[in-house]
């Protein structure tokens, strides 16, 4: 429909604005804006899933090399923290450096030798689900994990 712009009264001419095409291109402004606030939330939640599986990866990376120390030792460790080696008093080294908790999320790797180092906890948390394992503070035994 056209729209008479007589502002000026010499003009006297009629201008056609296209109403409709204003009124497409701002749903289609806000479809596409929408789009991109989903992928932005699909991008963090596929980083999250990944520091999760981070986590688990590091968990029985240091079960495993608990495991060895246990069959050298007939014993745990008395101590493991992140970022130092565990290793014996002959040299021999079961793992190079206690991996630390990907961050953001999730909290520090804490091992605690239970029953006289017959046994340990190694508590963890997960941001969310990763398979069979629920999200938040989970705790590592020689069993497998809580």
């Amino acid at each position: 429909m056209p729209i008479n712009l007589q502002e000026n009264s010499s003009l006297g001419k009629e201008v056609s604005v296209p109403q409709k095409r204003n009124w497409a291109s701002f749903v289609l402004g806000l479809i596409g804006a929408g789009l991109i606030i989903a992928a932005g939330f699909s991008v963090l939640e596929e980083r999250r899933f990944a520091r999760d599986v981070v986590r688990i990866s590091d968990i029985r990376m240091i079960q495993t090399a608990l495991s060895l120390y246990r069959d050298d030792h007939n014993r745990f460790p008395d101590a493991l923290s992140e970022g130092q080696p565990l290793t014996s008093e002959d040299g021999r080294v079961y793992l190079t450096v206690m991996p630390k908790n990907p961050t953001p999320g999730g909290i520090p790797y804490t091992y605690q030798p239970q029953d006289g180092n017959t046994s340990y906890q190694l508590f963890f948390s997960l941001e969310g689900p990763v398979g069979e394992i629920s999200s938040g503070p989970r705790t590592a035994t020689p069993r497998g994990i809580e």
